[in-house]
């Protein structure tokens, strides 16, 4: 990704959520003051961090987290302009990490190929509350370009309960997983997942079609908004964990929900709402935008695999999710999924396709093709039975689109090519 075409992005989203709610503070902070009157610690002056090496921060940035949390009340660390190595980083109760507008954070990657992640939180642990990872005066960046063992998460969210993530942006090169993830966890014998959080003002660049920024599989009273993803799913709402999905724990799935400005570019969709075998609650998303990507919307039916059908699990649902005011602008090079366009895109424009090297499987049915936008919603879920859900739709506009394009299709809107 070329600094031109991250600029570009930028700006594109800049623009489309001025459009939408102006140009505020809450997505362009004009000031470097942090606004609390807790303890401030200095990650360079207070602990020796050098942001100017290639030497591994970690240690002191967790020696800094460990101290602030244990201080009745905690605090803030603020980690000064410059670029800083930091991998499996466990951020604890009532510290609030702030990163200078133009600081850079490589993660230190993994020698094998185990999964891993620079920041966790509350990953079957006790609950970690009130705290957040933050641009200071600006945005800072994630640079994921480098690393060997793609395996990596920016954050990996648990048992969690109060946070906040905002203003920096991901410089990706097509990662196993999405940036921020919200999963479940297991801690003295019960299970949690994340809740009562916001993430704004965050974006991604050069992501994977089956990732993206944000994968929430569990999830509770969460507002996400100001997002842009330049490849995979902006916001991806998809509970499709196998263990999660085999446990069907009550009260635990996304719940609560809140979307705005959720922006998509070359990629997948913005948005995807799939809940596999899990009951799920309401979500409501307003101001979805995609330019050049398979789809603005997914709403895909719930399913159970043969063997979840075997132990008598059903698919699961959304409850009645709400959509409004979608945009999606036509372009030929989405990332397109085989059993999509197969069904979907008409036959005519299918010698536009062509497989994408970068993400090359061998499986023809998970292979990933470049090719046209098919239409602004996929509205698979829309019908009667097990896995079928109502989902209440408005606003939706297209441009580029041939004029027969429905700008909503579901399964009855399947084609038939002749070879």
């Amino acid at each position: 990704m070329h600094l031109a075409t991250i600029v570009l992005s930028t700006l594109l989203v800049q623009c489309e959520i001025n459009h939408y709610i102006g140009s505020g503070n809450d997505q362009a902070p004009l000031h470097c003051k942090i606004d609390d009157n807790r303890l401030q610690k200095n990650l360079v002056s207070d602990y020796g961090a050098d942001g100017t090496d290639q030497e591994n921060d970690s240690e002191q940035l967790q020696q800094a987290i460990d101290e602030v949390s244990a201080i009745d009340g905690g605090g803030t660390i603020f980690i000064p302009q410059g670029q800083y190595y930091l991998s499996e980083i466990h951020l604890q109760s009532n510290v609030h990490l702030y990163f200078e507008e133009g600081t850079t954070v490589k993660p230190i990657g993994r020698k094998n190929n185990k999964n891993y992640s620079i920041f966790y939180l509350g990953v079957n642990s006790d609950v970690v509350e009130n705290v957040k990872i933050a641009g200071s005066c600006g945005k800072f960046t994630v640079d994921l370009r480098e690393v060997e063992n793609t395996n990596v998460r920016v954050v990996q969210c648990g048992n969690v309960d109060g946070f906040v993530f905002s203003d920096f942006s991901v410089l990706d090169k097509l990662s196993k997983f999405s940036a921020i993830t919200f999963g479940l966890a297991f801690y003295d014998g019960k299970y949690f997942g994340p809740r009562n959080g916001t993430v704004k003002n965050i974006s991604a660049f050069s992501a994977h079609y089956g990732y993206g920024l944000v994968q929430a599989q569990v999830a509770k009273n969460v507002e996400f908004k100001n997002l842009y993803s330049e490849g995979g799913v902006t916001l991806r709402l998809e509970s499709g964990e196998t263990k999660f999905n085999e446990l069907q724990l009550e009260g635990l799935g996304i719940f609560d929900i809140k979307a705005k400005n959720i922006i998509a570019e070359n990629g997948n969709s913005a948005v995807m709402i799939s809940p596999h075998t899990i009951k799920n609650g309401h979500v409501d998303i307003k101001n979805v935008v995609a330019h050049n990507c398979g789809f603005a919307v997914r709403i895909d039916k719930g399913f159970a695999t043969k063997s979840q059908s075997e132990l008598g699990i059903p698919p699961g649902y959304f409850k009645n999710p709400v959509i409004t005011n979608v945009k999606a602008t036509y372009g030929t090079t989405s990332q397109l999924k085989w059993k999509h366009w197969v069904k979907y895109l008409d036959c005519s424009s299918r010698a536009l396709l062509t497989p994408n090297p970068d993400e090359f499987t061998g499986n023809l049915g998970k292979e990933i093709f470049i090719g046209p936008s098919i239409a602004p919603i996929l509205y698979d879920a829309r019908g009667e039975g097990p896995g079928y859900y109502k989902a209440t739709i408005s606003k939706v506009t297209k441009k580029g689109f041939d004029p027969t394009q429905k700008s909503i299709i579901t399964e009855k809107d399947k084609i038939s090519c002749t070879p």
